[in-house]
């Protein structure tokens, strides 16, 4: 049976995409979770979809990129196109 999931760690940032469903990049969030992160360290790792698009995480992923962290993701491979992002995005805001 195929792995539905892979966790993996790299600085390869370039190895990354965006998908056009991504919200909006927010310089606040950005700036508390680099805080956050080097007090803390990362609690949850990025999610990409085998294309390594991300569909969850981007501003974890910019404050690593920042801080020049490896990337934790993990790869979802049941995850198989934008609209399970934008479901996914609608769900975390609260849209039913």
């Amino acid at each position: 049976m195929k792995k539905r999931f892979t966790l993996h760690e790299t600085k390869e940032y370039d190895m990354f995409n965006f998908l056009e469903s991504n919200r909006e990049i927010n310089s606040s969030t950005v700036k508390k979770l680099v805080k956050s992160i080097k007090d803390k360290g990362l609690q949850v790792p990025i999610v990409v979809n085998d294309d390594r698009d991300i569909v969850d995480g981007q501003h974890r992923f910019i404050a690593l990129r920042q801080l020049g962290y490896a990337v934790p993701y993990i790869v979802s491979h049941v995850w198989h196109n934008e609209d399970d992002t934008v479901v996914m995005q609608e769900a975390k805001d609260g849209v039913h």
